[in-house]
């Protein structure tokens, strides 16, 4: 059946809208199936990441070995360059020692023997040696052929400002008279 309410608007009486409900087991199966479907997404996101997660775990024991050599080649590396540096700055640090060495070996004269060398950081080389008194009877004279050659080598200023002869000792081995003798060399830079 039809209704139609003939009366003008304002006299209409206001009709009481029905209500749509849904009925509540709807709304539980709604809920139902939205929890289910929420838990079955967590459930396989959360395997997903065991499985990430079991695969890094993996990669990362694979790699392990590969990691401690290589912890190794870097102390290693690390051991290497610590001494490259100390002989960097040995090198760096004053000219070599090799051509003034040199330099004394090449000024020595017949009789004369060097017995050793000692050298501190910012001191002068001290230089001890002996020789043999000449047939002539002057116990000095090797020792200054010695110290004049040393002067006249064409690099002693180059590597030394100057040479002082510190003391001369006699002593007497068997037959031979031999005199011993210190020198300070002070060496240039």
């Amino acid at each position: 059946m039809i209704r139609i309410n003939l009366l003008p608007p304002e006299l209409r009486a206001a009709q009481a809208r029905r209500k749509v409900s849904l009925p509540w087991r709807l709304w539980a199966k709604g809920a139902l199936v939205f929890g289910i479907g929420i838990s079955c997404w967590l459930l396989i996101s959360n395997q997903l990441h065991a499985y990430g997660l079991k695969r890094l775990n993996a990669e990362w024991q694979r790699l392990q070995p590969d990691r401690a050599r290589f912890e190794q080649t870097q102390e290693s590396y690390q051991r290497l360059k610590k001494r490259a540096e100390v002989l960097s700055s040995v090198k760096a640090s004053e000219a070599s020692w090799a051509p003034r060495l040199n330099l004394l070996s090449d000024a020595l004269v017949s009789e004369v023997w060097f017995r050793s060398l000692e050298y501190a950081q910012g001191q002068p080389l001290r230089l001890e040696g002996s020789a043999l008194v000449d047939s002539s009877g002057d116990s000095r004279a090797q020792v200054t052929q010695f110290l004049q050659r040393l002067k006249e080598q064409p690099e002693f200023h180059k590597w030394f400002r100057d040479v002082e002869l510190k003391s001369v000792e006699h002593r007497q081995v068997r037959q031979e008279e031999i005199v011993d003798f210190t020198l300070l060399l002070s060496p240039t830079g």
